[in-house]
């Protein structure tokens, strides 16, 4: 998966000094004889996110329903069925990879053997902030995606950045802040889907159509390619701000997510004109590998690629 890097249209500057802490009794983190904590934030004054690193057992039960933004990153590979809103995965979340659970989810857990893991929360009130920011639309109107087992290296970086931060604390309640931010705003640019409201009060510039014809040109001939998003505002004359908010104005999706709607369009095309595999219709449109395949493409036309294949030539 390629890594977005967005920033929001002006800065969001955090707040001096911490409020309140944000701890770990306001997560839903089950602190039971099967989780035993090794580090935590607790105690550094940190506001705006919330980090334990847990030694977990196995073990079979039910997380509380969660009131802010949970991300975690497992040190070793966590053999596992994850039953989420009725949606079950079923085996092995390898190592650094990132699973991320929005607010109101509600998961059954069952592991079968014992991981290290890394807890990242982010208050509920700073994805507001930042939606608000990025969007400009009420934060009820953006739906963040919840997954699991997922390769994003631009968010593992960052979550990898909280252990960083709990190993240095000096200063911490202040830099927490800026790092609670820059997750957010990954989280929103690559996991969230815009519902069709209009824009908030404020008229946004929008981009021409030769400049979309441009960029459709770059993106189609670039989808199995390895891309800054930066290089593409470039070359239609714009910084990355102004083109982040002209093309979001003009299309009413951020571009990893206009993206991504090309990738599995393109999909949907080899399936149904060529023999080709899963996986080499997968490496063909972009995708990272089959399983990343399947998630998009059931999530965008509500089947497996499989079973659209099989639809089609039936």
């Amino acid at each position: 998966m390629m890594a977005g890097n967005f920033r929001a249209q002006s800065a969001v500057l955090p707040r001096y000094p911490a409020t309140q802490e944000f701890s770990l009794e306001e997560t839903s983190l089950d602190f039971s004889s099967h989780r035993r904590i090794v580090a935590s934030s607790d105690g550094l004054g940190w506001s705006d996110l919330a980090v334990a690193v847990t030694e977990v057992s196995p073990f079979e039960g039910r997380t509380p329903r969660l009131t802010s933004l949970w991300l975690t990153l497992p040190y070793n590979d966590a053999h596992s069925e994850l039953n989420r809103n009725g949606r079950v995965f079923k085996g092995i979340m390898a190592r650094n990879s990132v699973s991320l659970a929005a607010p109101g989810i509600d998961d059954r857990i069952i592991l079968l053997n014992t991981i290290h893991c890394l807890n990242v929360f982010i208050r509920e009130s700073m994805i507001t902030e930042i939606a608000g920011q990025m969007f400009r639309r009420p934060v009820r109107n953006v739906e963040i995606l919840s997954f699991a087992g997922a390769v994003d290296p631009a968010l593992s970086y960052l979550l990898r950045a909280c252990r960083e931060l709990l190993a240095d604390p000096d200063g911490s309640h202040y830099r927490n802040a800026y790092l609670a931010q820059a997750i957010a705003a990954q989280v929103l640019a690559r996991h969230a889907q815009l519902h069709d409201l209009p824009l908030s009060s404020g008229v946004r510039s929008t981009l021409s159509a030769a400049q979309m014809r441009r960029i459709d040109e770059f993106l189609e001939s670039n989808l199995a390619g390895n891309f800054q998003f930066g290089e593409l505002a470039t070359s239609i004359g714009l910084s990355r701000t102004i083109f982040f908010s002209r093309f979001l104005a003009t299309t009413g999706r951020t571009p990893h997510q206009y993206l991504q709607v090309l990738r599995v369009n393109r999909a949907r095309r080899l399936l149904e004109e060529t023999s080709a595999s899963l996986a080499e219709i997968a490496v063909a449109a972009g995708f990272s590998d089959q399983s990343h395949l399947a998630r998009f493409f059931k999530r965008h036309f509500g089947v497996s690629p499989g079973r659209h294949r099989a639809c089609r030539s039936g």
